[in-house]
């Protein structure tokens, strides 16, 4: 089958309409082993149709059509880098059930579930609970999670900077919104690995989310080893180091700058964590716990 989205394994799961680089599969019976990924799908006419991506199991794969294999390839070619158009939104289907309760006739439009913060959509003034009627002037209706793909689609294919609208519906009236799409986020976090016995990542939209944290600011402990004076020191993995020495860390690169400065000479370093709602105070005692040098 054609434009199937991994949503559709889990009636819960609530598409966002630009963190998924891409929700347009081909589900096919062909098995897709550990390692036949990248490899190509080919018809009865030997044309190749998809690569290859991921296999769940009992006949239920999944491959990347070969037009979006060729327009990332265009990207990777001309500009260095694949890039998603991105507004910020999580939409789910508009059931009949909801739309009888948002006292819509039919069942067209899509819910908007979730606004990111300071994001496009933000920007542009769309709000959780409103219902997308129509975009660029296309009527959008979705009662299942299969139907998410067109309007998913309309975001991610359009280049960062393009400018759109939507009309949407909000309690009792009809709102128009402009909106300009932005650059997808990075889904893969930077990490720095330290000598002192743990590593830190950049604070991703993925990794905020994942991590239910409060904001994006600091960064997070992805491992700690123990016998170290990170393990020592009880540091755990899901920590956001807040301060280093005194120093405040908003992002990964204030930690690399300050960890740069301290690594060949201090002898103790203090770090103020955030652990849940906790903040903490955690003493790495350089001098008593050798580092071990990286190779």
């Amino acid at each position: 089958g054609k434009g199937r989205s991994l949503a559709s394994l889990n009636p819960y799961h609530k598409v966002d309409s630009g963190f998924s680089f891409t929700t347009d599969f081909i589900q096919t019976d062909a098995s897709i082993d550990p390692g036949s990924s990248g490899g190509p799908l080919v018809n009865l006419k030997g044309e190749v149709i998809g690569i290859n991506s991921m296999g769940l199991g009992r006949g239920i794969s999944f491959t990347i059509p070969i037009n979006t294999v060729k327009e990332v390839m265009s990207q990777l070619l001309t500009g260095g880098k694949a890039s998603r158009g991105w507004i910020g939104l999580s939409i789910q289907p508009l059931t009949k059930e909801l739309a009888s309760y948002f006292s819509l006739k039919g069942t067209g439009g899509v819910l908007i579930s979730e606004v990111v913060k300071d994001s496009p959509a933000a920007k542009a003034g769309f709000h959780q609970g409103d219902i997308i009627l129509e975009f660029n002037g296309k009527k959008i209706r979705a009662e299942n999670e299969e139907e998410l793909t067109q309007f998913s689609r309309m975001i991610w294919s359009s280049a960062a900077g393009t400018r759109m609208w939507a009309r949407v519906k909000r309690n009792r009236k009809l709102v128009t919104l402009a909106v300009t799409a932005g650059e997808q986020p990075k889904m893969k976090a930077c990490k720095i690995e330290t000598d002192w016995g743990f590593n830190v990542k950049e604070i991703t939209q993925d990794l905020f989310r994942d991590f239910l944290l409060e904001n994006r600011e600091g960064v997070l402990v992805s491992f700690v080893e123990t016998g170290t004076a990170a393990g020592e020191a009880r540091l755990r993995e899901g920590d956001v180091i807040k301060t280093l020495k005194g120093v405040p860390i908003l992002t990964l690169d204030d930690f690399e700058e300050q960890y740069a400065r301290l690594k060949s000479k201090a002898r103790q370093v203090l770090l103020i964590v955030k652990r849940r709602k906790d903040f903490m105070f955690v003493l790495l005692e350089l001098a008593k716990y050798q580092p071990k040098p990286k190779k």
